[in-house]
């Protein structure tokens, strides 16, 4: 009887972590990618197989194992051969970039970390792993002043995968695409904060040392005892600028054109959707083009008010910081 709860317990816990493996993917892989122990490639082979472990000896007094348990636990022993390349957005490869694998080859726990693997790509922008063992291989290719693009291959389950999973060969490897980013330049960051009122009283922020004015209005029913609302309406002016709205969240550069002068959100009733708040992002003007910015700005119908933005004093339209 005891023998048996200990085979259950067991089952449990393999059952338990295989379904936190599938419901946290994204926290997996970086948990694969950031712990501390670090193989280099070329000793990648010598490293797999001082770790391996029999799977007897994964259980209390080498216990027999069920199919299900075995099954688990040789997963962690799928062999892995990873081919990748590194290219820029031009299709031309990228030379030196690092690249960081994890394998999922254990259990993870707090004292048992993961190991994880370095290597570089070479001229033709070509890097790869052979040699190693484990269930899932999470791979990131990273290059000072550039940004990688998102792409299929971050995570790949080499044990039991599915019909649309592609495994990387050397003929034809994964596509990692890094865009070049643009030179950081000194910006001008400032950030404001207001309580504005909820009956339409425009509220005067200067903005960039008072080159513009950015003027607020908010008209609200926002009941401040029972947090209801059903009507509100916000608008924003620049006095000789005008705004475009982004979703960049990198490589900033202002564009030439599109600018709007005043910017206007409404909720009604009959709205299908009745956010509490505005949260955007958007690229400016100022002084009629004179100077260009990009900022963050947060309204709320109960009259909260948050302007985070940056702009180029030289007059460019390059605004990374």
């Amino acid at each position: 009887m005891k023998n048996l709860k200990i085979v259950l317990i067991v089952l449990f816990l393999a059952a338990l972590l295989a379904l936190l493996f599938l419901i946290s993917g994204k926290k997996q892989d970086e948990v694969l990618l950031d712990n501390e122990a670090t193989v280099t490639e070329e000793h990648a082979d010598e490293s797999v197989k001082t770790q391996e472990v029999p799977i007897a000896e994964k259980l209390p007094n080498n216990q027999q194992a069920s199919p299900q348990v075995e099954s688990y636990l040789a997963a962690f022993n799928t062999p892995i051969n990873f081919y990748g390349k590194a290219i820029n957005t031009e299709g031309d490869p990228v030379a030196n970039a690092q690249i960081f694998f994890g394998a999922l080859n254990k259990p993870l726990t707090p004292s048992d970390p993961a190991t994880k693997y370095t290597a570089a790509s070479d001229d033709d922008g070509l890097f790869s792993i052979t040699g190693i063992k484990g269930s899932r291989l999470v791979v990131r290719v990273e290059k000072v002043g550039y940004h990688t693009l998102p792409s299929e291959f971050e995570g790949i389950y080499y044990s039991n995968p599915t019909p649309k999973t592609r495994i990387p060969t050397k003929d034809n490897p994964a596509i990692f695409v890094l865009e070049k980013l643009n030179k950081s330049v000194d910006l001008f960051k400032e950030r404001i904060t207001e309580k504005l009122s909820l009956k339409g009283n425009p509220v005067t922020v200067p903005i960039f040392n008072g080159v513009e004015t950015l003027t607020i209005s908010l008209t609200s029913d926002y009941n401040r005892q029972t947090y209801a609302y059903s009507n509100w309406q916000a608008e924003v002016k620049l006095s000789n600028g005008g705004f475009v709205q982004t979703e960049e969240t990198y490589n900033f550069e202002a564009p030439t054109e599109g600018y709007d002068s005043e910017l206007e959100y409404r909720v009604t009733e009959e709205s299908e959707q009745k956010p509490k708040k505005i949260d955007r992002s958007f690229y400016f003007i100022l002084n009629n083009g004179e100077y260009y910015g990009r900022m963050d700005l947060l309204i709320s119908a109960a009259g909260g008010f948050r302007l985070e933005y940056y702009v180029n004093p030289s007059g460019g339209r390059n605004l990374n910081p």
